[in-house]
């Protein structure tokens, strides 16, 4: 029996030669890796770094860049991983803030002035009809308070909202304040929640309370130290003069 001997056919031969190309999948990797140090894309090149592991493995050396693959997953990773503990941070810091002011606005509208008292300076000392009156007089104007965005995407968006945004930049630079976006019956404003920073007290539950000052829909302040028995002087744009308050008027 005659034999034939076996040769690779031209198409075998040429491919044979071909140095290895370099996985696009592995290239991608690396750049969405590289990209998720400023976005939160990182993930996405661990993803492909994998998926480009396996191409190069299936390949039998016809494709490389296994090295970008596995740097494009170890970037992608670390990316990942300072993202989600930024993330983390983000949540229990707009928690805290959350804790220090919604609560204290949540307790004046139900009536719980004890709860209020105890965020509030001792130097102000305000009863429950003065309590009262302030809430009446922001009512009129705002309706009851609602509340404070959920979490921290709808945070940033109330301020950038077009009734809250022109109010705050009137408070631009003051270090003696805690602004919260705050949601009411009749729409959304600035809350300033005044503290001394020189100040001690309030501790793990933070600053101390010297004043509130809730914007009316006017631009108009309406402060809680003017309704107070007995309030700290208050710094205020030109020297204006406080506005009468119930004891003023004899109440």
């Amino acid at each position: 029996m005659s034999q034939y001997p076996t040769t690779s056919s031209g198409y075998e031969t040429e491919m044979m030669s071909e140095p290895p190309r370099t996985s696009a999948m592995a290239v991608v990797s690396l750049v969405l890796s590289l990209v998720g140090c400023c976005l939160p894309i990182g993930v996405l090149g661990v993803v492909a770094g994998l998926f480009s592991l396996v191409g190069i493995a299936r390949s039998q050396g016809r494709v490389g860049g296994k090295g970008l693959a596995i740097a494009g997953i170890i970037i992608g990773v670390i990316n990942t991983a300072i993202w989600i503990g930024g993330a983390i941070a983000v949540t229990k810091g707009y928690k805290a803030y959350v804790g220090m002011t919604s609560t204290t606005l949540t307790a004046l509208e139900a009536g719980d002035y004890q709860t209020v008292r105890n965020h509030l300076d001792q130097a102000l000392s305000v009863s429950d009809e003065q309590f009262d009156a302030f809430a009446d007089a922001y009512r009129a104007d705002l309706g009851s308070f609602q509340g404070m965005a959920p979490g921290v995407v709808e945070f940033v968006a109330d301020f950038a909202d077009p009734t809250v945004g022109p109010k705050m930049q009137n408070y631009q630079g003051r270090q003696n304040m805690i602004p919260i976006a705050a949601r009411f019956a009749r729409g959304k404003t600035v809350v300033l929640f005044m503290f001394d920073p020189q100040g001690q007290g309030g501790g793990a539950a933070g600053p101390l309370f010297n004043d509130i000052i809730i914007v009316l829909g006017s631009g108009d302040e309406l402060r809680l130290s003017d309704f107070a028995g007995s309030a700290p002087p208050v710094d205020r744009p030109g020297g204006e003069a406080p506005p009468s308050g119930p004891d003023d008027a004899g109440g």
